[in-house]
């Protein structure tokens, strides 16, 4: 059984795996928790005269302490975020003066100017007029530069905390039941075929035409029948033609992998597990 359609313009569809939004670790929470909590008290008491015993007994001491600590919570979590997100969209080495350029402005500025505005509008509800003045000149400055050391700290050490090291994954052997695909038809499917995909239980064949079929066997199986050069189970459920790929990007934990069109706007991810063997099997069949 054999139908055929046109291929549509969804990037959505399953299989194909989209840049998913940023999660925050659990380590990640107790940092901006506890480091959150000292930073907005300090902001309070760095330039204070007064001792700490009579300051905690003044009228809006807590109120303050709340608003400053919340404000370096919310400015905290939206340092990781943008960092996160940035790891899945825009690496550093291949596209290095546009990552920096996001990280500054959207990990430095933006954040900013949320502290800014959060801090003018709570002295301006307490009626603290001359207190924004003395903001603007000295905490503010010191503000950023605490955003400053946090960004670099999130994007270097922070980040990487929630990320476990890449390490060899040994795959227990299966048996082998997949019927060989005869050379004749390997040879046309490496043709006309851009990629398999399993989606409800039936395996979907995308054509290099834009054209879609389905095949009664298991993509597994067909992965497993058609490993070699041309095709390459990048994840479980998706195995790609190399003839149907526009470009490769390593990220961190995982390649992007580009197609060509009339695929171009859909963009495929390996696993972790099979991130190291894709980029050695991209890289000789380049050579």
């Amino acid at each position: 059984m054999k139908c055929t359609m046109k291929e549509r313009g969804n990037t959505s569809w399953p299989g194909v795996q989209q840049p998913k939004i940023p999660k925050v670790s659990r380590k990640e929470w107790w940092v901006i928790g506890l480091t959150g909590f000292f930073i907005g008290l300090f902001m309070l008491v760095y330039d204070t005269r007064i001792a700490f015993g009579k300051l905690i007994m003044l009228r809006g001491f807590w109120t303050s302490l709340a608003s400053s600590v919340a404000c370096t919570w919310v400015i905290m979590t939206v340092v990781i975020f943008v960092t996160r997100w940035l790891d899945g969209t825009v690496p550093w080495r291949p596209k290095f003066h546009r990552r920096l350029t996001l990280q500054v402005l959207l990990g430095v500025l933006i954040p900013a100017m949320l502290a800014l505005a959060w801090t003018l509008i709570f002295l301006a509800c307490l009626d603290c007029l001359p207190r924004i003045e003395h903001y603007l000149y000295l905490d503010f400055p010191l503000a950023v530069l605490l955003i400053v050391g946090f960004n670099a700290c999130c994007t270097t050490i922070l980040v990487p905390l929630g990320t476990p090291p890449t390490t060899a994954v040994t795959h227990a052997p299966e048996r082998d039941t997949t019927p060989d695909i005869p050379e004749d038809e390997a040879a046309e499917l490496g043709s006309t075929v851009a990629f398999f995909v399993s989606e409800n239980k039936q395996t979907i064949v995308y054509q290099l035409d834009g054209t879609v079929s389905v095949d009664l066997r298991k993509v597994k199986e067909i992965a497993r029948a058609l490993a070699g050069n041309t095709f390459f189970c990048i994840r479980h459920g998706v195995v790609v033609n190399r003839a149907a790929i526009d470009a490769v990007h390593p990220e961190r934990r995982h390649c992007r992998i580009v197609l060509k069109p009339p695929y171009s706007e859909r963009i495929f991810y390996t696993s972790k597990s099979r991130s190291h063997s894709f980029s050695m099997w991209w890289r000789q069949g380049k050579g």
